[in-house]
């Protein structure tokens, strides 16, 4: 059982990570011990897109990694305006 500090909006699994949406960050877990590896801050984070639903090819040198999408609504320093970024979560390999 994992115990979390924030609350979810979403969640996203992206092996061997377990990732936790909350409005004011996001929280990323090792999903076999739970042990916290990162906190992304920031303010009103949503996940877009997890990575489910892509087929992996047989040929595994053919397969792409599938990222994390998520956006996150701030209000621009300069401009006033509230704007939205776009972001994507890749998993960076070690080599």
């Amino acid at each position: 059982m994992l115990e979390w500090d924030a609350t979810a909006n979403s969640v996203a699994f992206r092996d061997p990570y377990i990732l936790l949406f909350d409005t004011r960050f996001i929280e990323v877990r090792q999903i076999q011990t739970g042990r916290l590896i990162q906190i992304i801050p920031g303010e009103n984070f949503n996940c877009l897109w997890d990575g489910s639903g892509v087929e992996t090819p047989r040929d595994k040198s053919k397969s792409q990694d599938v990222a994390i999408h998520g956006v996150m609504t701030v209000k621009d320093p300069v401009s006033n305006v509230i704007v939205q970024n776009v972001f994507e979560l890749v998993h960076k390999k070690s080599m």
